[in-house]
């Protein structure tokens, strides 16, 4: 019967994988050693009678074989050696193929305590020796991280002298435990907070008196929490008293005992000094008070004020024309013209009304999110001048939807910056839109004999065409400014090509070719 054998990858991974008919070796099938981090231990190894050798040995949990370097044995090695494992591949972390030159008992010595147990013995090895799981099965009986030790079954402790990390080493170290300040709130108990509500908890801190509570910004900003700032005439160190907590989130959110909330510093009622900044902080808001008082006063003595004066609507510039060729006597015909379309040059966009955007999902399809991608200070820039373009022409307007894509931007040839965003994931998600796209060969096959040809190109094409209201959410941009959704049609969605020919197609209704 084919036994199963498990091993470990590189990333920690438990697999498995069938192996030929069990034999006592365990050291069977495709192994792998020696995994990126690595507990050492000191041991004394010794083989074949000869003098003991102290040994940092690296203790690999993910190892399937225990592995010693030929360059650590004695000439006469062979003498003693059996025959390596036929059946049995070792590879290391990085997927390279070792070859097994045979196996050797070997004793080693764990606090003077004696193991017996066969090693496998290879060339090219970056420690002298490695523990395996084949040694750990028998001897060892409890890894512990948290305390630096390995508690043996033969009755040993061994400490852990550190990892081993390749070419560097650094000793280890046990995580230390967060430090909590004399003056720092913690909470009493665990605690669950429901979204969008506010809750008395229970929280404690060394300081005593009379004292000013104050939010934990770090707390506060990574939970999206607020705690209700105020004065507590009466605490005492250790004894729980409550302060109001309000989750600003949409997700319940649970926080365990001792969680570091806010301060309490204690306030003895006294003037404190103010610092420079502070007191030049003051002393500009006390002048511009003063400044707007006496100009309050000016006013009460002339009389009522005066209405603002309302400077009228700016009229759009009128384009040039070029006239080179223009009879004089339609020059007049011209400019009612410009006059009478001057809408279409006031730097505002349009909207074609006949039709609107709309994306039509699959029907297992959830809302998806992403954070923003990391950009350099001039391009941050970038984002937020295109940003401030869109929302002062009514493209886009602030969200809080679910749904969330990065912006990507894009540098084009003349050196400008292009805002794009990676709708990817949510045009994998859209039901395909089949409206047909005109050929470039067909159209201009059309043209036949034609001399005269007129040309014209939208003003943002795509942002004369609207979203309709229940998709807006699905466009939703996410960047360092904050999230935002499309009024318009974005660039990138996968039917946005479909939508605009469809739309063209309704404006020259009658005068296609």
């Amino acid at each position: 019967m084919p036994a199963s054998v498990a091993f470990l990858g590189r990333c920690g991974r438990r697999l498995r994988t069938k192996v030929a008919a069990w034999t006592p070796c365990a050291c069977q099938g495709t192994l792998l050693f020696l995994r990126k981090e690595n507990f050492k231990v000191k041991t004394i190894l010794s083989f074949g009678g000869e003098d003991p050798v102290s040994v940092a040995a690296v203790v690999d949990t993910g190892a399937g074989p225990s592995v010693v370097l030929e360059d650590l044995l004695t000439p006469g090695w062979r003498a003693h050696a059996w025959r390596a494992p036929t059946r049995t591949r070792i590879v290391n972390a990085s997927g390279q193929a070792v070859k097994a030159l045979a196996r050797v008992p070997l004793t080693l010595h764990v606090h003077e305590k004696p193991v017996h147990f066969p090693f496998i013995v290879v060339k090219r090895l970056s420690v002298p020796l490695i523990i395996g799981c084949d040694f750990h099965r028998q001897y060892s009986k409890a890894i512990l991280p948290q305390d630096g030790k390995i508690e043996w079954s033969t009755g040993a402790v061994s400490d852990i002298l550190g990892y081993h990390l390749g070419t560097r080493r650094r000793q280890y170290k046990a995580p230390a435990k967060p430090r909590v300040r004399p003056n720092e709130l913690t909470l009493a108990g665990a605690m669950v907070l429901p979204p969008s509500a506010q809750t008395e908890v229970q929280v404690v801190t060394r300081s005593t008196g009379s004292c000013l509570i104050k939010g934990r910004a770090e707390f506060l900003a990574k939970y999206g929490q607020h705690l209700a700032h105020g004065h507590h005439k009466k605490v005492h160190r250790h004894e729980p008293f409550c302060v109001l907590l309000v989750d600003l989130g949409r997700k319940t959110k649970m926080f365990a005992k001792g969680t570091r909330v806010g301060f309490a510093e204690p306030n003895t009622g006294e003037a404190q000094p103010l610092s420079q900044g502070a007191l030049l902080a003051v002393q500009q808001e006390l002048a511009a008070r003063q400044g707007l008082e006496a100009q309050a006063s000016m006013a009460t003595a002339e009389g009522p004020p005066e209405p603002p004066v309302v400077p009228p609507p700016k009229e759009p510039e009128t384009p040039e024309v070029n006239w080179a060729g223009v009879p004089k006597e339609v020059h007049g015909k011209v400019h009612g013209l410009l006059d009478l379309f001057k809408g279409m040059w006031s730097k505002k966009l349009g909207e074609h009304k006949a039709t609107t955007h709309h994306i039509q999902l699959k029907p297992d399809a959830k809302p998806v999110y992403s954070a923003p991608y990391r950009a350099e200070p001039h391009r941050r820039l970038e984002i937020e001048k295109q940003a401030k373009k869109m929302l002062d022409l009514g493209v886009i307007e602030p969200s809080d939807a679910e749904w969330s894509f990065p912006v990507v931007v894009v540098p084009q040839p003349g050196g400008q910056i292009q805002f794009c965003v990676n709708y990817s994931r949510l045009n994998e998600r859209t039901v395909k839109d089949v409206y047909p796209i005109l050929r470039m060969n067909d159209f201009l096959a059309s043209l036949g004999d034609a001399t005269v040809l007129s040309t014209l190109d939208c003003n943002a094409g795509y942002w004369q065409i609207a979203v309709a209201a229940e998709d807006r959410d699905k466009t939703t941009v996410t960047s360092l400014t904050g999230l935002f959704h499309s009024l318009r049609l974005p660039f990138g969605l996968v039917n946005a090509p479909a939508s605009f020919q469809r739309a063209l197609d309704i404006i020259s209704s009658g005068l296609r070719w």
